[in-house]
């Protein structure tokens, strides 16, 4: 995956919203990220992440809760290796434009959601080479 690819993706995020603005007013603000879980200690690290705004989403290494029943476990219970999950996140300021029932500030409106990398084990971003082994870190 590419950089292009991700602006890809928030272009097409903001696309979706119309008729609704997604202004510096009303911002529709995403986020995409890589996520490893580690074997040892079943705890989800971010490999990478970018957020619509241009910049950085989390840190690397970021240790961030990721639902248990996504976190595949042998008959022992033991996690498994080589699992990644890619979070994105979208957050939207809806501003009404009658201000009757809500208020005319608005409301945050926000969902998270956790994805399987379909065709791979990890995704690379941004330019690692394909037959590069997934990061562990």
């Amino acid at each position: 995956m590419t950089a292009t690819d991700v602006t890809n993706f928030f272009t097409i995020g903001g696309t979706i919203m119309q008729p609704y603005a997604s202004t510096s007013d009303t911002p529709l603000v995403s986020t995409i990220s890589e996520i490893y879980i580690d074997p040892d200690t079943s705890v989800g690290r971010v490999q990478w992440s970018r957020k619509s705004t241009g910049v950085e989403g989390y840190k690397a290494g970021t240790i961030l809760s990721v639902p248990a029943g996504l976190i595949a476990k042998d008959a022992n219970g033991k996690t498994l290796a080589r699992q990644y999950l890619i979070f994105s996140e979208v957050n939207y300021l809806y501003k009404p434009a009658v201000a009757y029932i809500m208020s005319k500030a608005g409301v945050t409106l926000s969902d998270a959601t956790f994805t399987r990398p379909r065709q791979a084990d990890c995704v690379f971003y941004p330019s690692q080479p394909q037959d590069a082994k997934c990061p562990t870190t």
